[in-house]
């Protein structure tokens, strides 16, 4: 009898030391559409793994356990993350990142009359007329340059209503004014 259970035992031990165990990749992001230089980070839930090795699908990869990765083309990327056993086995899973070009919007202010750029004035986006008239729920505000330009980015794409302000020079006036008066 004890020629039996030892034999059994044995068996059994031998069975689970050679079972294979099979990792399972699986992974998240914080993002799954964003902007050409904006870091995506990569959450990795994984089982069974020792070793990782992320594809970007940019041509760049990365073997930390969760990476955080900038894009730096447009497009839409297939992020894949292989996880591997101990004993060399794999699994694979899969992302699709879409990467957009950033919005950018430029406006130049220049003098009603004469025409020359004024630096210094406050330019504020609003999203209705309605808004713009009764200054309420700006969506952002900037301030020209010397060269009496501003630049906002990461727009949703619409039409903005947009208020400039400057001590010298008022747009609220200047509606008043007739078409083609200079």
């Amino acid at each position: 009898m004890k020629r039996i259970l030892i034999s059994t035992a044995a068996a059994a031990l031998i069975m689970l030391s050679s079972c294979e165990i099979q990792p399972d990749a699986n992974f998240f992001s914080d993002k799954i559409r964003a902007e050409i230089g904006e870091e995506v980070f990569f959450f990795n839930g994984s089982y069974n793994a020792t070793d990782y090795e992320w594809d970007f699908g940019d041509g760049t990869w990365s073997d930390a356990y969760e990476p955080v990765h900038p894009f730096n083309a447009s497009g839409v990327f297939t992020v894949i993350l292989s996880a591997y056993s101990r004993n060399g086995n794999v699994d694979k899973s899969y992302l699709d990142i879409e990467v957009l070009s950033p919005t950018m919007l430029e406006i130049e202010v220049l003098e009603w009359y004469d025409e020359y750029p004024v630096a210094g004035a406050s330019v504020i986006l609003y999203p209705t007329e309605i808004d713009w008239d009764n200054e309420t729920n700006a969506i952002i505000e900037g301030f020209t340059n010397s060269s009496g330009k501003v630049v906002f980015t990461n727009l949703q794409p619409r039409v903005y209503y947009v208020d400039v302000w400057h001590v010298n020079h008022n747009n609220y006036t200047l509606r008043n004014e007739p078409d083609g008066v200079k």
